[in-house]
């Protein structure tokens, strides 16, 4: 990733990711980072670039945590997910709404509950 120029004497902003999560923690005490199933059966992690494409991407009331530039590469290893995706659209029954949480939720729990039996490291959040 490009770092942006700075003048002499300017402290420079640290570069941050907004990642969607789900309410509560995961064993390890972190936030449970929202992975999202894909078709073929691969568990995605999205990341967004600034706050304003996750509510883009995930409506206005998806939780999410913001996780350092520094640290991304960390939390994908130990996420479990498969792939990465940046700056992605959920569909409309994917997101949370008023009162409700994402159609499929307690689906996207059991394939992520599949998947951490089967991946080697079973951390999912920060």
């Amino acid at each position: 990733m490009a770092v942006p120029e700075q003048t002499p004497g300017e402290i420079a902003e640290p570069t941050v990711f907004f990642l969607p999560s789900v309410p509560g923690r995961g064993d390890d005490g972190r936030p449970a980072l929202a992975l999202k199933p894909l078709d073929d059966g691969r568990l995605a992690l999205p990341l967004y670039t600034a706050l304003d494409r996750l509510v883009a991407g995930c409506g206005d009331r998806q939780p999410w945590v913001a996780v350092l530039e520094s640290k991304v590469e960390q939390v994908f290893r130990d996420s479990g997910a498969d792939v990465a995706i940046v700056d992605a659209e959920l569909s409309d029954d994917a997101r949370w709404g008023d009162d409700t949480e994402p159609v499929g939720l307690g689906d996207y729990r059991e394939a992520v509950a599949g998947h951490e039996q089967d991946a080697k490291g079973d951390s999912h959040g920060y």
